[in-house]
């Protein structure tokens, strides 16, 4: 059996986590299946909302040199989330140049009520021989503009600044602000303590993630044990580049609305 290292990359949405599954997916002698249990997804400007067609989509969208021995894709549509994690990603019919294999895991995609219910207990069970990357995002005002941004216009990930369509000016409600912040506090405690069984832990921080591309291209290769590789080709850029104050239409009266409490900091333009 193959000695790969097997993780997963745990986010909220709108963090910078398509950035790390893109260079993991570049990397030789790494497997990344990207967003493997998002069924109602948009990729390549395909969408799909099929569970059987998703799967082998995510299954089947990597360099298949990569795993000459790989297991059938067959009844993916009845696949329990055991066989899916035992059979069709970390199983033994990866090259030996395979050095690790994993996945990304959104905090929707683990709710009792969604197309794999029992996602949250398997992946906890098999933690410690885990190895968890987490990503958040300081600024949560932008990553929810992000958000916001991205579901107006329809676009989630553009290649280059020249596919970026021309977005509205956008008016936010204090109270949806309010509970979009404590959401995304909530799912970053619940990630910490989700990680904390994991074989090791590295934090990742958006901010810093844009800042210092290649030294956390660098960890990132260490902490998943695979030989350092020049940084492959992203092709994504920011939906998003306009400041605050020019994408929100009443940003001064939300500024002015948290001032003095735990979100100011978030209202820095």
């Amino acid at each position: 059996m193959n000695r790969y290292c097997r993780y997963i990359v745990l986010s909220h949405g709108r963090t910078g986590s398509t950035i790390v599954t893109r260079m993991l997916r570049g990397h030789s002698c790494v497997v990344d299946y990207q967003e493997l249990f998002n069924v109602n997804f948009q990729a390549e400007f395909r969408c799909v909302t099929d569970r059987a067609t998703s799967l082998r989509y995510w299954l089947d969208t990597f360099d298949h040199a990569k795993a000459p021995r790989r297991p059938p894709l067959t009844a993916l549509g009845s696949a329990s989330v055991e066989t899916l994690l035992d059979k069709h990603v970390w199983h033994d019919g990866y090259a030996p140049s395979v050095r690790a294999v994993g996945f990304k895991l959104l905090h929707d995609q683990m709710q009792p009520s969604g197309r794999f219910p029992s996602l949250r207990e398997e992946v906890e069970r098999r933690l410690p021989q885990l190895r968890a990357v987490v990503i958040t995002r300081r600024n949560l005002l932008k990553q929810y503009l992000s958000h916001v941004m991205a579901d107006r216009v329809k676009q989630w990930h553009i290649p280059d600044a020249s596919c970026r369509l021309p977005r509205p000016r956008v008016h936010l409600e204090a109270r949806q602000l309010m509970g979009a912040f404590e959401h995304s506090r909530r799912v970053e405690k619940e990630f910490a303590a989700l990680a904390a069984d994991a074989e090791s832990v590295m934090h990742i921080r958006y901010e810093e993630l844009v800042e210092r591309m290649s030294a956390h291209w660098r960890d990132l290769q260490d902490f998943v044990r695979a030989p350092h590789e020049a940084m492959p080709e992203l092709r994504l850029a920011k939906i998003e580049n306009r400041t605050l104050g020019q994408a929100i239409a009443n940003y001064d009266e939300l500024k002015r609305h948290f001032r003095g409490s735990p979100w100011e900091e978030f209202f820095d333009e």
